[in-house]
């Protein structure tokens, strides 16, 4: 019913975080070319998670309506907030999870490029 809440609310906290952080650092006088180049990497596996997050929160939304589970009377807050509780923060913990695995392979995989290439600049 409600299990699409809970991601939601975890893509809204992060896009709220990656603005401020954004709009502190459009403030700073000194742009430090290394700073920047780091804060759009960031910018760029966080919209990632943002983008996984808002994409299944809409798609569950459109299922929900579609089966007419959307709408709810208060008598079943008890069971909404049991599906929350169970089902919404699994998916968010997974999903946030296979992201962190794919951040992770993607580093991994750059910097075996980076030895690689350092090993042919020195031959």
């Amino acid at each position: 019913m409600a299990c699409f809440v809970v991601p939601l609310a975890e893509a809204l906290i992060i896009s709220a975080v990656k603005a401020g952080i954004n709009k502190s650092h459009a403030k700073e006088t000194v742009s430090d070319a290394e700073k920047t180049l780091k804060l759009e990497k960031m910018n760029t596996r966080v919209g990632i998670l943002e983008k996984l997050l808002y994409g299944g929160c809409f798609l569950l939304m459109i299922e929900h309506i579609y089966h007419g589970e959307i709408l709810f009377n208060i008598a079943d807050l008890p069971e909404v907030l049991h599906e929350m509780a169970t089902v919404g923060v699994t998916m968010s913990i997974l999903v946030t999870a296979v992201w962190a695995i794919g951040c992770g392979i993607f580093a991994a995989i750059k910097n075996k490029k980076k030895k690689e290439t350092a090993k042919e600049c020195v031959k």
